[in-house]
């Protein structure tokens, strides 16, 4: 994944989040693939995308996920830290630099 997103993922999984999928796709019935996350939680149907991911945020949403979109900077997502975004996905307590949800 991101360089900047690895000091980010060592501290869920020390607050007990499952290891992510990195580089998941979407793809159709037919096996073509539509979208790519960088990021991706499959047991809660969760997906991390970059900035220049997010013109395929829709593709995601319609196949029923829920997207964060990491801002230009790629630490946050909507303003907040992104870890917090993906604890508050995830349902997890994040006790670490990010804040807590």
């Amino acid at each position: 994944t991101l360089e900047q997103l690895r000091p980010g993922l060592r501290q869920l999984a020390m607050n007990g989040a499952p290891a992510p999928i990195v580089g998941h796709e979407l793809a159709d019935q037919r096996g073509v693939v539509m979208a790519e996350a960088e990021l991706a939680w499959p047991s809660v149907h969760g997906v991390v995308l970059t900035f220049e991911q997010a013109d395929l945020a829709d593709a995601w949403r319609a196949a029923g996920w829920r997207v964060l979109v990491l801002d230009a900077d790629a630490a946050t997502i909507e303003g907040i830290g992104w870890v917090d975004a993906v604890s508050e996905i995830l349902r997890i307590h994040n006790v670490g630099q990010g804040g807590s949800v």
